[in-house]
């Protein structure tokens, strides 16, 4: 993990912040220097494609498959952030070999949720039974429905096992107003080419 120094735009100006990039590479923490006034006004964090991960692949700020700069804004929010209310995911076991069939013959399984509120986006992200992550996908927030074929971040078949599904409601700045977990049993692992 490494550790760098970066400024926050905000309505009294620059605060200085420090970021640091967890050991496992997944999660980068930004703590100002000084406590933040949330409701003193808007706080803008902003990367450009100059950010790379440690393959040297250019930041996908815009989840589009493509470089993007990244910008999330927080603090006093006109906003009202969208919390998912409940989630429901069918069937809850699976067996994702290309012949798509019903119930446990389905080949994808189909989150629908319910918010308070519509988001911009919805982010799935799957994890084993180790708590590992598998998988991470995002969806506009307009869909009813968020599917999960299976399939790993490397387009694989995951393995057979318990996996736990975490959906979030994510706003127009990226910021998260409320998960939803449910579990699902992905049976008979079969590699589909």
């Amino acid at each position: 993990a490494g550790a760098a120094q970066l400024v926050l735009p905000g309505p009294a100006g620059g605060v200085s912040a420090t970021s640091a990039l967890s050991t496992d590479l997944e999660t980068l923490t930004n703590t100002p220097t000084v406590p933040l006034d949330p409701t003193a006004g808007v706080y803008t964090l902003a990367f450009s494609t100059n950010v790379r991960d440690i393959a040297g692949n250019q930041l996908d700020g815009a989840w589009t498959d493509t470089p993007a700069s990244f910008s999330g804004t927080f603090g006093a929010l006109a906003e009202v952030l969208p919390v998912v209310s409940s989630c429901e995911a069918t069937p809850e076991a699976f067996t994702p070999d290309g012949d798509d069939g019903a119930g446990t013959d389905a080949d994808n399984v189909v989150v629908t949720p319910a918010a308070t509120a519509s988001p911009t986006w919805w982010w799935l992200r799957v994890y084993d039974a180790s708590g590992a992550r598998v998988r991470s996908l995002r969806q506009p927030g307009a869909d009813l429905t968020v599917l999960w074929d299976g399939r790993d971040d490397d387009g694989k078949v995951a393995p057979a096992g318990t996996y736990g599904l975490e959906l979030r409601a994510l706003d127009t700045y990226g910021n998260v107003g409320g998960t939803c977990d449910v579990t699902v049993e992905l049976e008979q692992h079969v590699d589909v080419p």
